[in-house]
């Protein structure tokens, strides 16, 4: 009998002690990390009639980063890029471009850090080339140090709104915020307000972009104004003289001509003087999945000028 209960007894042990080591397995199994390396390496040749523009080959614009994120409803996240300058010398260059950590869940991300402004991430769709081309002379700084930035999904449409704030102590006790910035997208539309506090610039962008079958079409509206204080109507209308407000307007289209080949043009103007606007043209061609062979060409009309891009870029 007590040879009975001994037995019973570990038996009942072993199994709550492996019911207990299997549901530890199960939990370390639940929570992982999705740690994705990526990078791009892009060589080309630049060269065109504007001034600074002799014939050159480069490799200069080129990126390394890590993405990191945990699985489940509620999630951390976090990246770090860093941007190659490889023809700077004998050694690489390195600086970075990116760099933040975060939390998520269904209802939006916090993040903290060196990030990419909501201006460039939601109303600046024609981005679209991959050296050059379409970039709008009126966004805001690109990438935000010392920054905060909060997104919240709107339930039930597929649509966001962002708040971002930077400060580093740099800016005088009644202005601790350097900059800050609202935005929303909703949909293929994308809007955003950002406020300079350091130097009183204000910036407005709007942006929408899709696509229809293999054409998409994208185009922006974007407005800087450094007075400070003017007006609604001198803000929007187009070519209304007020000094310190500049207006831009840029639109593209690309055709995929197969599942390899993507045609690309776009055109782009200020109603700053003596700025009569650009057109673009070129072309991608994926070679493979990571690499992507590119042509791009810019015509600047007021001055006739010609730059031209060609060549490489291998993503991994």
């Amino acid at each position: 009998m007590r040879k009975f209960l001994v037995s019973t007894a570990l038996v009942s042990t072993l199994a709550m002690s492996g019911a207990a080591m299997a549901e530890e397995a199960k939990k370390a199994e639940a929570f992982s990390w999705k740690v994705t390396p990526y990078g791009a390496i892009n060589g080309f040749v630049e060269g065109g009639t504007a001034d600074g523009k002799e014939v050159s080959i480069s490799t200069d614009k080129s990126k390394v980063g890590v993405d990191v994120k945990t699985n489940g409803a509620d999630y951390a996240f976090g990246k770090v890029e860093a941007g190659v300058a490889m023809d700077a010398g004998d050694d690489p260059e390195f600086s970075i471009n990116y760099g933040y950590v975060g939390v998520g869940s269904s209802i939006g991300e916090l993040s903290v850090g060196k990030q990419k402004s909501l201006a460039h991430e939601w109303a600046n769709p024609t981005d679209i080339f991959t050296i050059g081309g379409n970039e709008s002379p009126l966004l805001p700084t690109k990438k935000v140090t010392n920054s905060g930035k909060v997104v919240v999904n709107v339930p039930g449409v597929d649509a966001k709104v962002g708040v971002m704030v930077s400060a580093d102590d740099t800016t005088t006790e009644d202005k601790h915020v350097d900059t800050y910035q609202l935005a929303a997208t909703v949909k293929d539309l994308g809007v955003a307000y950002t406020k300079n506090s350091v130097n009183d610039v204000t910036h407005y962008n709007v942006g929408y972009g899709t696509k229809f079958g293999a054409v998409g079409v994208a185009a922006s509206y974007s407005v800087k104004d450094t007075t400070g204080s003017a007006g609604a109507s001198d803000l929007v209308k187009w070519g209304t003289d007020v000094t310190g407000v500049t207006r831009a307007v840029e639109a593209t289209v690309s055709f995929d001509v197969s599942d390899k080949l993507t045609v690309l043009g776009g055109v782009g103007k200020t109603d700053a003087s003596g700025d009569d606007g650009k057109g673009l043209g070129g072309f991608t061609y994926a070679m493979n999945k990571q690499t992507t062979w590119f042509s791009t060409g810019e015509y600047d009309v007021a001055s006739s000028d010609v730059v031209a891009r060609s060549g490489v870029s291998f993503k991994f």
